[in-house]
């Protein structure tokens, strides 16, 4: 009699592993009362470590910016908004834009990196998503590179030089 050896398969558990963007829109930003702005807000979705959409709540994105190659500030932030993913795993970045009108002194053409990380049940998972950013007077442009290619766009509002 012939026997059969079955092998059961197990997936591990989900961990954020990408922040896949989903889509972007302009926005006005946040320029002082009477003058305009070049800002985009860009939809982003958790993803696990085999691509696939976290639909859940309590994952913290964190970022760590750096301006022109220098740190904008230490260590990793939580962003402002929302503090946490709702129920879809969903959240927005809405990053750093230019008013206008133009004010060198106060918008220098600059690039910004943002490495990602995400806490999640009271672990930091570093997020291989990497955001760069060119602000200048008159637009602003996402690259969002370091996702599974599908997720690998370019946003662009206005002119960028």
């Amino acid at each position: 009699m012939a026997s059969s050896l079955m092998v059961a398969q197990t997936k591990s558990a989900q961990v954020p592993t990408y922040f896949g963007a989903l889509s972007a829109e302009a926005t006005d930003g946040g320029c002082a009362t009477g003058s305009g702005g070049v800002f985009i807000t860009v939809h982003f979705q958790v993803l696990d470590q085999y691509g696939s959409s976290m639909q859940v709540s309590g994952v913290t994105p964190q970022e760590h910016v750096t301006v022109n190659g220098t740190p904008a500030f230490p260590g990793f932030r939580s962003f402002a908004t929302p503090p946490t993913t709702v129920v879809d795993g969903k959240f927005d970045d809405d990053p750093v834009g230019t008013c206008y009108p133009p004010n060198t002194s106060g918008n220098p053409c600059v690039t910004v990196v943002q490495p990602f990380q995400a806490l999640y049940s009271g672990t930091a998972y570093p997020i291989s998503t990497t955001t760069s950013r060119r602000d200048c007077n008159l637009g602003v442009q996402d690259a969002i590179s370091g996702n599974p290619q599908t997720y690998n766009k370019t946003f662009t509002q206005g002119t960028v030089n």
